[in-house]
């Protein structure tokens, strides 16, 4: 291809991608995808988003206690939330109006009770109050998960004050017992388990990286999913373009071969220009972006949407009969996929139909990068041999 030719393939490329962003529904498809992506980030951070859990302990607290308690407060990976009351009065308040789903009361010295309550080996006498008060409206599994979150946090204190008083009693390690905590202390801290002490994997063994990654927010794991639909719904706009020139006869004057390479980029512009927005989008809401897989997974979807469009524009080859399915074939994306809800779950049968669905293929690639390979493979191959007249 010499210079000439080159400057009309660029020069016509540049005027689709001006008709495109005169396409009022086009752009509002395009502004779609950082409006979503606001809109669920704020949710995604909102106090209704969250389970609260209200946390109390006296002014003269120690700071024993009080590191315990921030511990807690500072994490904000979960979607079960821990605040810290400012006063006994509305702690109560809230746990009462459900502003918390339960709370916990902290004593005064929360070191000195854990060594007493090891001291009496765990059996404290009935008059006396346990460590840690719970106070709930009904006993919710979500209860039961922050009962667990709060023992959790400072079960690691309790495990080491124990050791250290067993390594004071015992007669092997009474006369040398600093010794032995530091060179023991020195393990714990390289043998530390961290958050990452259990991994997420999927039914055919593969990572599951999106629940892996401990920055990702809950309610933003379905945003990957509205965003790989507004990227296929772009290029399906793209295959009702080219049908509408088609049938106005734009066309008729261009060989079949060079039509359908036409067609094609009809298809890519659009794709690569929404992709494009969302992956601005996706990164820029991450807390830690995983850049390069993210492109990488984007690129392979460009190619799968172009390639799914095609074969979609020559089972339906006229406007209207396209335009009909648009819906139907977003919504199969959206809930079939799954994005929220997976309707596969509830009817088995509709899980063949994944097949047919590249969202599914795109979620999935970040599991299993050779199913997104077939699935792009397989397209590219059915519309290349086709030879049909568009």
């Amino acid at each position: 291809m010499n210079k000439k030719k080159i400057i009309y393939a660029l020069t016509w490329v540049w005027m689709l991608i001006k008709r495109y962003f005169k396409n009022p529904f086009f752009v509002a498809t395009l502004l779609s995808i950082p409006v979503l992506v606001i809109c669920l980030k704020f949710v995604s951070g909102a106090d209704e988003a969250v389970v609260r859990v209200a946390l109390y302990a006296p002014e003269s607290a120690s700071d024993y206690t009080v590191e315990a308690m921030n511990r807690l407060i500072n994490d904000k990976t979960g979607a079960v939330v821990f605040y810290r009351a400012g006063s006994v009065d509305s702690f109560y308040d809230e746990v009462k109006t459900g502003y918390a789903t339960c709370g916990f009361i902290y004593p005064e010295k929360l070191e000195q009770e854990i060594v007493d309550f090891i001291e009496s080996k765990g059996k404290k006498p009935d008059n006396e109050r346990a460590i840690i008060t719970m106070v709930d409206r009904e006993q919710t599994n979500y209860v039961k998960i922050s009962r667990e979150l709060v023992f959790g946090s400072f079960y690691d204190n309790i495990a080491k004050l124990t050791r250290e008083k067993y390594i004071a009693e015992d007669k092997n390690t009474a006369d040398r017992a600093d010794e032995v905590n530091k060179l023991i202390d020195s393990y714990m801290d390289t043998y530390d388990i961290n958050d990452q002490f259990f991994e997420y994997k999927l039914l055919d063994g593969h990572d599951n990286a999106v629940l892996n990654e401990q920055s990702n927010q809950m309610l933003m794991l379905p945003m990957k999913g509205l965003i790989f639909n507004i990227i296929l719904l772009a290029g399906m706009m793209g295959v009702v373009t080219t049908l509408n020139d088609m049938e106005k006869g734009v066309f008729a004057a261009i060989q079949r071969k060079k039509r359908k390479v036409i067609c094609y980029w009809y298809v890519l512009v659009p794709t690569i220009i929404a992709a494009v927005s969302g992956l601005v989008a996706w990164e820029l809401s991450q807390t830690k972006p995983r850049l390069l897989e993210d492109i990488f997974i984007m690129i392979l979807y460009i190619f799968l949407v172009t390639g799914t469009c095609g074969v979609l524009m020559r089972v339906f080859k006229g406007v209207t009969q396209f335009v009909s399915i648009i819906p139907i074939y977003i919504l199969m994306n959206l809930f079939l996929c799954p994005v929220f809800v997976s309707v596969a779950d509830v009817l088995p049968q509709m899980e063949y139909f994944k097949l047919i669905l590249p969202v599914n293929y795109a979620m999935m690639g970040y599991f299993n990068i050779p199913q997104i390979l077939i699935a792009v493979f397989i397209t590219s191959v059915i519309c290349y041999i086709d030879v049909e007249e568009i």
